[in-house]
């Protein structure tokens, strides 16, 4: 019960890690290898991808107000803190994949990304 009540004093980490997480999946469903290779802004925005996602969490940091957790008081340190949740959002998202193909033998992964191929 502890776990979970210490836990819960970082939700404002959890949430901008799940949140931004499936925004990267939505990304990825919707910019296709195939439309970049017809569009020269998907293109850009494929490659950049990751970069959005940390500016969303320096965004959120920009935008917090209160303390989202202890500790996390200065502008500047709510903005490290979810730029960090974004980073930790990209990284965890590969382990889960990863988690689940050898557990359950199921590959998530993207076309792109089974064959390591982009479509120009």
């Amino acid at each position: 019960m502890e776990t979970v009540k210490g836990l819960l004093e970082y939700w404002p980490f959890l949430m901008v890690v799940i949140i931004v997480g499936v925004v990267a999946q939505v990304e990825k469903q919707i910019l296709t290898p195939q439309l970049a290779g017809k569009s020269t802004i998907v293109f850009w925005a494929r490659r950049i991808f990751p970069l959005v996602l940390i500016l969303i969490g320096v965004a959120i940091g920009l935008i917090w107000s209160g303390e989202p957790s202890p500790g996390v008081d200065t502008t500047s340190e709510k903005v490290l803190y979810f730029a960090g949740a974004s980073c930790v959002s990209i990284t965890a998202f590969s382990a889960f994949k990863n988690w689940i193909k050898k557990k359950y033998d199921v590959d998530l992964n993207t076309d792109e990304e089974q064959t390591g191929e982009t479509v120009k």
